[in-house]
């Protein structure tokens, strides 16, 4: 399920839930009612341009399922090419810091 970062995205511009209620034209007790329920597409729409973004960025930002690359540690080079590789690699240097 994808939740909504409006309150991120006024923090980013220095707003407040108040600010964004008032350029909306209505009351904050309306406006986190509906950011917290169900917001029509035509308040998210209202949001994103008062916040200069797109609707989709009022949303979530999707988890990275991929990872690779190359980390040195202590000299030495390794290989990773998913999740896996770099849980395994933060693991060791737990290890070896212990």
């Amino acid at each position: 399920m994808e939740t909504l970062r409006i309150k991120e995205l006024l923090k980013l511009r220095g707003m407040t839930l108040i600010q964004l209620a008032e350029k909306i034209g209505i009351n904050r007790v309306n406006l986190s009612s509906s950011i917290n329920g169900n917001p029509t597409l035509d308040r998210l729409k209202q949001i994103a341009k008062i916040l200069e973004v797109n609707v989709s960025e009022l949303f979530t930002e999707p988890v990275i399922s991929e990872v690779s690359g190359f980390l040195e540690f202590d000299g030495e080079i390794h290989k990773i090419t998913n999740l896996s590789d770099l849980e395994s690699f933060v693991e060791n240097i737990k290890n070896r810091n212990n």
